[in-house]
């Protein structure tokens, strides 16, 4: 028994902390859920956050530090001209992560040995939903940071962008 443990933890070792970080922050659904709310509102703040899922402080004070800690949400302050606001957010990695994800589950071919489960339609037209919110949300961000590297780099194609955009609400 004390040899599997070593064996356990010889293999363990193998994967750095920082992923092990990640992998722990996306093993409970009320941190996946946070991270999609965080995701459709860009930023949110405790309190918002607390009135949403209805959660204890101290339950969501710990769920929002093992998001901290896997780098999925960062935490900030903004000072307006009276008083500040703390705010989450999502970080880079999670629209790289869950893009590289849905990318790949979503393109991969299943196995010839699998048998689908067959959902009802009206759960598989939910799921699709759902899914589709989240994919359009991590593309949309991705091209909108692409969009807006590329016209900081390059301004002089901000007229070229400007007049297609008038040309296609024409």
């Amino acid at each position: 028994m004390a040899q599997d443990n070593n064996v356990v933890s010889q293999y363990a070792r193998e994967i750095p902390s920082d992923v092990k970080n990640v992998i722990k922050a996306l093993d409970d659904d009320n941190r996946v859920a946070i991270i999609v709310a965080l995701m459709k509102n860009s930023r949110m703040t405790f309190t918002d956050l607390k009135k949403l899922f209805d959660i204890a402080p101290s339950s969501l004070t710990y769920h929002l530090s093992i998001l901290q800690d896997g780098g999925l949400v960062h935490h900030y302050l903004e000072k307006p001209i009276e008083g500040s606001y703390s705010y989450y957010a999502t970080t880079e990695l999670v629209e790289s992560l869950l893009g590289a994800l849905y990318d790949n589950i979503m393109m991969t071919p299943r196995t010839k040995f699998e048998t689908p489960p067959q959902p009802k339609i009206e759960e598989l037209q939910k799921f699709e939903q759902k899914e589709f919110d989240i994919a359009s949300t991590i593309r949309m961000r991705r091209y909108g940071r692409a969009k807006h590297n590329f016209l900081s780099r390059h301004s002089r194609f901000a007229r070229l962008d400007s007049t297609l955009a008038n040309t296609k609400g024409a």
